[in-house]
């Protein structure tokens, strides 16, 4: 998910188990994608789902500004620069 939030692009995933549902709704919530159940992961509802979520101007937006976030987040490096600043000795 961390990664498509990312790339700034939609995303259709099928939750299955652990933390997947909670992480389904959430990305859902964001306007970053959709999610179909296993039961409900036909060709079907899988091909109108892409068209909804590649289509509409919200989850474009949504994803854009997902991708400028994460592109403002702290590095590695930069963390363990702040960490060595913060550390005497």
């Amino acid at each position: 998910m961390s990664q498509a939030f990312a790339a700034g692009v939609p995303q259709l995933i099928m939750p299955m188990a652990h933390d997947q549902p909670d992480n389904a709704v959430r990305m859902k919530k964001l306007d970053a994608g959709e999610f179909l159940s296993p039961r409900q992961f036909t060709s079907e509802n899988v091909a109108a789902a892409l068209k909804r979520i590649l289509s509409e101007a919200d989850v474009t937006d949504a994803c854009a500004h997902l991708a400028g976030l994460c592109k403002k987040q702290a590095t590695a490096d930069r963390c363990l620069e702040v960490l060595e600043r913060a550390i005497p000795g």
